[in-house]
């Protein structure tokens, strides 16, 4: 399968054990054209659902969140599309938010 151990490792480094990591799944254009004619079983070979855009790129989200093995991490999933000006302010927006949120918290102020 595609999600490996190296991605694990990146995941649940020593380095890193409460730092949030965003996500991102970008190129979401390329792979709602691709995924309509190469099933997604070619790098998922147990995936069962159906070979549908959204079914699939939740499926990946899902694997690669599930790396994650401390329940006290926060990981936090973003499509993109680099050419979608629109999704790129409002991920840029999320990422933003998300370091002030966590630098408050590690500041004890939330």
């Amino acid at each position: 399968s595609v999600v490996s151990t190296q991605s694990t490792g990146i995941c649940n480094m020593k380095y890193f054990p409460h730092d949030a990591f965003i996500l991102f799944l970008n190129k979401t254009d390329i792979f709602e054209k691709k995924i309509s004619f190469v099933p997604i079983t070619i790098a998922f070979p147990e995936y069962s659902g159906p070979n549908e855009y959204d079914a699939c790129k939740r499926y990946i989200q899902d694997r690669l969140v599930e790396l994650n093995k401390n329940p006290d991490k926060s990981i936090f999933p973003h499509f993109t599309n680099a050419t979608d000006t629109n999704n790129i302010k409002f991920v840029f927006d999320a990422v933003v938010e998300i370091f002030l949120e966590n630098n408050l918290k590690s500041a004890g102020l939330v």
